[in-house]
Parts: C-alpha cells; structure tokens; sequence
C-alpha cells in the first residue's frame, strides 16, 4: 500500500460568507469551507468540533452473526430502517463476524434522539470498540450510513479497518421549515402504493421497510442534515481507511441513481490520506442494491476487504 509517510499535506481551503437555511427553516451565516483536500484550521464557532460526545460512552443496540469468525464487519443502514436492511446480504458473509447496529433513532435504538451523524458515529465507534474482534472492524454502509461510515473514519479511525460504501447522492442544501414536513409526507405517501409494484418497478429489488422505525417530521428534520451536508456546512474532512465507493448507476422512471460527481468527489477527499481509495460504477444497480443484487453486493464487499479483483460490473469512476 503506497503510504504518505513524511508528506505534509497542505490544506487548500476556499472560504466564503454564505447564508443557509437549515431544514428547521432557521438562516444562519456561517463561514464554509468549501472543498478541500485537508480542512486542518477549523474553529469551534465555525463546524462541529471532535470533542462533540467525548463523554459519551452508550452503545447501539446491535445483533450479531458467525461470533466464531476472527475478522469483524460493521454492516451500517440507511434512513427510516433498522438492521433487518441487510438480512439478504448477511448470508453471503458467513467467513466474517458481523455486527448490525440500528442506528440513533431507528429500530432498538428509537429511544436514542435526537439522531445526529456525529452522535451516530461515536456510538457505532464505542459499539466496535467493545464488541469487535481487536476492537477493528471492516465496515459496509449504504445511503445515510455511508455519511456516517465517513465521518467515523475521520473521527475515529482507530476502530476503522477498510470501508465499502455506497449511495452517496448529496442534496442542495434544503430551504425552509416545510422541507421536512414534505419528506414526512413522500415517505407515507409511499406506503399506500403496493410493495409489489414497487418492487416490479425497482427490477425486483425487495425494498425494506419497517415499523419498528418510528417515522416522524422530527426524524426527517434530523436525517435532513447529512445527505446534505448542512450540519458542517461543508464536505467531510480527508480519511485514512482504505474505502471503496460504489455508484449505483441505473436511473429510469424512477431517480434510483446515485452522482457520479459526488461520487468522484468523495473520492479525491479521501484520496489525501489514502491513495487506494477508488471509486466505480454498476449501471445495472439501484440506489438500494444491497436489496436488489444481494448476492454481488456482498462479493464486491469481500473481494474489496480481502484485496482481490472486484467484480467485472463495476467499471471504475
């Protein structure tokens, strides 16, 4: 592995006054700082600062597979789910002990509000600290839980072995107090129409839903902020764990895709610390492929933890 050893990278930060308004609907002027390969320099008054949860030593609910396996992977969901989003891949991972955290305000973990990524990030850090093999774990993570896989390798990298994550799609920065309310109501809205024609229409992808996730307008608010970006302001600062991003490539009638370009862009950040950080393409997979392609997904994650070719679908970004 080609290592930056001796090199000192220089941040290249581009700093400018803006106005945001957050999905609470509130504006604040903030100083941003835009994309950058190192965000080294930043203040307290101006992003979230590592000591956040310092104190915090809570873990997440979690359930756990193959506990006689020597190598643990953390397996990371998405928004409004809980740890039964990977019960279709978990099988394909049987020479790996797994660990399936819900996260802060999901599933077991409901109790656990507000949900923030930061939050998020130092419990699945203390859960691996303490439930993993040597305390190190692989990690997979799909949509919100890959903004949550990056910002705990950034934090603390430590507990990070090598990433596979996927579906990183950053939203406009959301304007108005309505926002949320609006994202409240597509979710409903989405119940009323038949799992069925949903799934037909995802190339039988079988999308996961839950009820042990409460949905409310306060959770859409908080899960808001990560995809897209509004709770630093700004792209999250360069990692060291050695991570594959997949883009989901297959948009029709339905917008399933993930971005290329933020897909790419994701990449040359981590590339800083870590050169063998890649990025690449299946345009045949879905947002949720994890649900649609189980079987790959979990191949392209062994084969990428493992350091073998990964499979001939992905092209590379």
């Amino acid at each position: 592995m080609a290592a930056l050893t001796g090199v000192s990278v220089k941040p290249r930060l581009q700093i400018r006054r803006q106005d945001f308004h957050r999905p609470d609907g509130l504006a604040h002027s903030e100083l941003v700082t835009k994309i950058t390969h190192g965000q080294a320099g930043r203040t307290a008054e101006e992003f979230n600062v590592m000591s956040d949860f310092e104190g915090e030593e809570r873990t997440l609910p979690f359930t756990e597979h193959n506990q006689g396996e020597n190598v643990t992977v953390l397996l990371i969901h998405g928004a409004f789910s809980n740890d039964e989003e990977w019960d279709m891949v978990t099988p394909h991972l049987t020479n790996y002990h797994l660990l399936i955290p819900d996260l802060p305000g999901h599933g077991k973990a409901s109790a656990i509000r507000p949900f923030s990524k930061h939050l998020a990030a130092k419990l699945i850090a203390n859960t691996i600290t303490q439930h993993a093999k040597d305390g190190k774990a692989h990690i997979i993570a799909l949509s919100l839980g890959a903004y949550i896989a990056i910002d705990l390798s950034v934090r603390y990298p430590a507990v990070v072995r090598d990433m596979f994550i996927s579906g990183i799609k950053v939203l406009p920065i959301l304007r108005g107090p309505l926002v949320p309310y609006l994202m409240y109501l597509n979710c409903n809205l989405q119940k009323l129409i038949p799992k069925t024609l949903i799934d037909q229409a995802m190339d039988g992808t079988d999308v996961h839903s839950t009820a042990s996730t409460e949905l409310s307008v306060s959770l859409c608010r908080e899960v808001l902020y990560p995809i897209s970006l509004a709770d630093d302001y700004s792209w999250p600062d360069p990692w060291k764990a050695r991570t594959l991003i997949v883009c989901a490539g297959k948009s029709d009638l339905l917008p399933t895709n993930d971005s290329e370009a933020d897909t790419v862009h994701m990449r040359d950040i981590a590339r800083t610390l870590n050169p063998e950080t890649t990025a690449v393409v299946n345009a045949q997979i879905r947002h949720p492929w994890n649900r649609q392609k189980p079987e790959l997904f979990a191949e392209a994650a062994k084969a990428w933890f493992e350091r073998r070719e990964i499979p001939d679908e992905f092209r590379p970004l």
